[in-house]
């Protein structure tokens, strides 16, 4: 529809990457939900961007922001990153469609709702958890915040249906943390000072090149 707007479907253009096997292999754990939930400047979004050119074929995504609170509209976005056609019709009435037509497209894959602390309306996360509870087999929700949303939590993680990373799982390893700064291990007072915060590496990184 002429009314979305297509920027929120399309991930941010990041100067640059450092891959993390360990993360990426969490994300590639085949399980309903897979949910990164860390404080600002953790490298949230850049992991899900790395995560994403691996799977670019197979996986859409969208940055919500307060707007989407609107659960009509949440899942009309959620409709449009997945390529669904969808009337303006009621909230329930677009999630029949959206699981109707992950099922009828019949391909793997996965949907990256970046940002989602943005959300705060009870109404628009029970959408989202009605589409977890009938969540075809060939698709995946990956979910970044920086809390952790009011989903079913509990029963997907009793199922096996839930991977998590977390602050301390996001922070950079020493090891990465000198690789993605060039340096040398004598520096490593440096490092720990950081503890492994991804937007500190990277304020180290420009001073550097200044």
């Amino acid at each position: 529809h002429d009314s979305l707007r297509i920027t929120k479907l399309q991930p941010p253009a990041l100067a640059s990457l450092y891959s993390r096997p360990r993360l990426l292999a969490r994300l590639d754990v085949p399980a309903a939900l897979a949910l990164v939930t860390t404080p600002a400047g953790c490298g949230k979004t850049t992991l899900l961007c790395d995560w994403l050119s691996y799977h670019a074929k197979s996986t859409a995504w969208l940055r919500l922001d307060e707007t989407d609170n609107d659960p009509r509209q949440l899942l009309m976005y959620i409709a449009a990153a997945l390529g669904i056609e969808v009337d303006s019709q009621s909230p329930e009435a677009i999630m029949v469609a959206i699981l109707n037509g992950v099922v009828h497209d019949g391909r793997s894959r996965a949907l990256i709702l970046d940002n989602s602390h943005t959300i705060v309306n009870p109404e628009a996360y029970q959408a989202v958890a009605y589409l977890l509870d009938h969540l075809p087999s060939n698709l995946r929700l990956v979910i970044a915040a920086r809390t952790l949303p009011p989903l079913p939590l509990a029963r997907l993680r009793v199922h096996g249906q839930l991977s998590q990373i977390r602050t301390n799982e996001l922070a950079f390893s020493q090891q990465e943390a000198m690789e993605f700064l060039c340096l040398e291990p004598n520096n490593s007072a440096l490092l720990a000072q950081m503890e492994g915060w991804a937007a500190g590496l990277q304020f180290i990184a420009l001073a550097a090149q200044e």
